[in-house]
């Protein structure tokens, strides 16, 4: 009896302390030391040795706490202080995964989320005209384009990104925000025309871009000329063939029902608007309406108090304007910001018989710049034949006994405008009249 006592109160702390052991030591172990030391205590054949196994049954029970504990369960103090080890030993290896600031695996020669250098992402196209994928060459961000882009034969334009304007694959030729190079940006109303910004509904001609609806000499199509004095107008020639016929002197001012405006002037003053006494083709379209400047205009439609000369003369290039301030449709015999009206003003009336002319005559103007001057003059309108007749009577001074340069149209803008883009310029900043009475007659082309 005090054998078998003494093998009973030893075992179990044998166990207990076996069980210590394997807890301490991790998971595995515990569990596999665990097994062993029942199989040990198993093979025993006395009495005592059940005893012994049924009190390391117990321990074995409190042993199994921490090697749960172990593996994640909730336990015991010995689990908890297991669970910390595992816990520690997974913040280790993540500390290994972190790199160091400006390092990393790829190779940023062709890495387009590393491009160049750690972490550099390829930026996305920005208004690219065919597909385009960001790509690195050689530490670059660039673009990969779509294979159907410049399949027609075109060159491919590759813009980066950053740099100002569209990026991404371009046609230089075609493209409207890369027009013949990066950044190249054509304005609202133009298209690109062989890499180069052109109006819509224009032309490259020659090398440089053309307005075919309004270039006299390229009209609807390259190189079509509306010849000296004509215009384009809508993709088709018009204007005025100019020559110098003999012809006698209209005066509104003696026709019966004339009717007189503006005397006595001494700046840029217009009248109301009055009706044509019939309609009249100017630059082929039909007018039926007109107003009086002082200042030798005979203009069409509404005038716009606002849209004054400035200064004429402001000679004009081919086809362009006559007076560049003003775009109303308007005939101009004597643009001269010098002149003032006399107390006869501008007279306007109609002849009678056939054909019907309608007549507007300036009487007795005075060019400021020359004392004691005299100038008048008309315009004929003719029906039917739409012709326009500047016929000047006078254009002398004082100081010169006769016909004097500036009142001759030294200071003078001379001829017709439909608009700022469309006009037939006779006479610019130059004496035009040779002598008195003189007649300029326009024939409307074609």
């Amino acid at each position: 009896m005090p054998v078998r006592s003494s093998r009973s109160l030893l075992l179990p702390l044998l166990v207990a302390t076996l069980a210590l052991a394997a807890a301490t030591s991790g998971a595995s172990g515990c569990a596999a030391k665990g097994e062993g030391t029942n199989e040990t205590f198993n093979d025993a054949s006395d009495e005592g040795a059940t005893e012994a196994s049924t009190g390391a049954t117990g321990s074995s029970s409190g042993a199994s706490a921490p090697s749960s504990g172990s593996s994640g369960s909730s336990g015991g103090g010995v689990s908890g202080s297991s669970s910390g080890a595992t816990a520690g030993g997974a913040d280790a290896g993540s500390a290994a995964d972190v790199q160091s600031p400006g390092t990393c695996d790829a190779n940023t020669m062709d890495d387009p989320l590393n491009c160049g250098q750690c972490g550099n992402v390829c930026p996305q196209a920005s208004g690219s005209q065919f597909s385009a994928t960001p790509v690195c060459s050689a530490g670059a961000c660039t673009f990969q384009c779509a294979s159907d882009a410049g399949a027609d034969g075109g060159n491919v334009l590759t813009c980066p990104a950053g740099k100002g304007g569209a990026s991404g694959c371009f046609d230089p030729r075609t493209s409207v925000t890369s027009c013949g190079g990066c950044g190249n940006e054509c304005t609202s109303g133009q298209q690109c025309l062989d890499g180069t910004c052109c109006a819509v509904g224009g032309a490259i001609c020659s090398g440089t871009c053309a307005d075919l609806m309004n270039d006299p000499a390229n009209c609807g199509t390259c190189a079509n000329s509306c010849g000296a004095g004509g215009a384009c107008a809508s993709g088709k020639c018009v204007g005025y063939v100019a020559s110098n016929p003999v012809e006698s002197f209209i005066d509104a001012c003696k026709l019966t029902g004339h009717k007189a405006v503006l005397p006595n002037q001494y700046d840029w003053e217009m009248s109301s608007v009055f009706s044509l006494p019939f309609s009249f083709s100017f630059f082929g379209q039909p007018q039926t309406q007109f107003w009086i400047g002082t200042q030798g205009t005979l203009a069409f439609g509404t005038p716009d108090p606002n849209n004054t000369p400035d200064g004429f003369p402001a000679c004009p290039t081919s086809g362009g304007y006559t007076d560049p301030t003003t775009g109303y449709p308007a005939i101009i015999a004597f643009g001269d910001y010098n002149l003032e009206t006399g107390p006869d003003g501008v007279c306007f009336g109609q002849t009678t018989g056939t054909p019907q002319q309608f007549v507007v005559t300036w009487s007795g103007l005075n060019e400021s710049t020359e004392s004691d001057s005299v100038l008048t003059f008309s315009v004929v309108l003719t029906q039917g034949t739409n012709t326009i007749d500047l016929q000047y009577k006078t254009a002398e001074s004082a100081a010169d006994g006769g016909l004097d340069p500036t009142v001759a149209g030294a200071n003078a803008s001379v001829g017709m405008q439909l608009s700022a883009n469309v006009a037939s310029t006779y006479s610019c900043n130059v004496t035009f009249i040779p002598q008195t009475p003189y007649t300029v007659h326009f024939v409307p082309q074609p």
